[in-house]
């Protein structure tokens, strides 16, 4: 995988989050103490300073004042992982995936193979079992950068200064085993003030040229395509998203993505679809077979 910052962002979500989502051009930040890690915003803190965590650096106690000054930093480790805590109530995250290798190409025969959209358990976990979503946004999705989760078998120790001057760095760092999610984070603060979609998550505005696609489950229901197809096509503002549809590839165990857009041909009262390419698994007309001899 490459390394870097990706132009576009990747939300899994259910069919009717997602709806939800292009009804009221709002996205949902879900309040940090409510996410799904029993190690979220749990950090190691350490009353060492940088340097004494730094080989080469350690120094000695001189005597009586530097002894008092490592204690007093020791008596305040409750009052920094209290912090955290705080910090965490009045602050609210958006989940992300993310990778340079996605692409704007994506479809049968085209696009990395790192690209979110083609997670298999991404799908599982987040877009409802492949019968929902995946809303491609670019970074302007938000006013705050997002930030890339690191991912460790070890539990990094964060020291008081660095919780001092980047408070969100607690959410930034999870166990190898969610590594596949590739995680970029957005986190803001929230207030009581703030749209609720349920008691632990916020709803902030986006502007509507942040949504770049829309790709439909290859599990998903016809009634599902209808939604989406109306939620898209039936919008000014949206008339520059793109809209794709993943199936079930016939040779391997991974998905491929087609490319919907709308027709002006009109049947039965409905507005006829195209496709970018040919049907879900091409000609299957097998002509050089024999019957098998008895």
């Amino acid at each position: 995988m490459s390394t870097g910052i990706p132009t576009s962002f990747f939300k899994f979500i259910s069919v009717r989050g997602g709806l939800a989502v292009l009804e009221k051009t709002t996205i949902g930040y879900r309040q940090a103490l409510d996410l799904n890690d029993p190690f979220e915003l749990q950090p190691a803190i350490t009353h060492h300073t940088r340097c004494a965590k730094e080989p080469g650096l350690i120094g000695a106690a001189n005597g009586d004042d530097d002894a008092a000054w490592s204690v007093a930093r020791f008596d305040r480790l409750p009052d920094y992982r209290e912090r955290v805590r705080e910090y965490a109530r009045t602050h609210a995250v958006l989940s992300l995936s993310g990778t340079v290798d996605a692409t704007a190409l994506l479809d049968a025969t085209t696009g990395h193979e790192d690209d979110p959209r083609r997670n298999l358990l991404m799908w599982a976990y987040y877009g409802e079992g492949h019968k929902g979503l995946v809303l491609e946004f670019g970074a302007e999705v938000s006013n705050i950068v997002p930030q890339a989760v690191h991912y460790d078998e070890e539990r990094a120790e964060l020291t008081f200064e660095d919780i001092d001057e980047n408070p969100v760095l607690p959410y930034l760092q999870k166990g190898s085993v969610w590594s596949h999610e590739r995680e970029w984070r957005i986190v803001i603060p929230v207030d009581d003030a703030m749209e609720r979609c349920d008691p632990t998550c916020y709803l902030s505005p986006f502007p509507p040229q942040a949504l770049r696609s829309v790709t439909i489950g290859c599990n998903a229901a016809e009634e599902t395509v209808d939604a989406v197809r109306q939620a898209l096509w039936g919008r000014e503002k949206y008339a520059h998203v793109a809209l794709r549809r993943a199936r079930i590839c016939k040779k391997k165990f991974q998905l491929e993505f087609f490319l919907e857009y709308p027709s002006n041909e009109v049947v039965d009262g409905k507005r006829v679809v195209g496709w970018s390419n040919s049907s879900e698994f091409g000609a299957d007309l097998i002509t050089t077979q024999r019957r098998p001899t008895a």
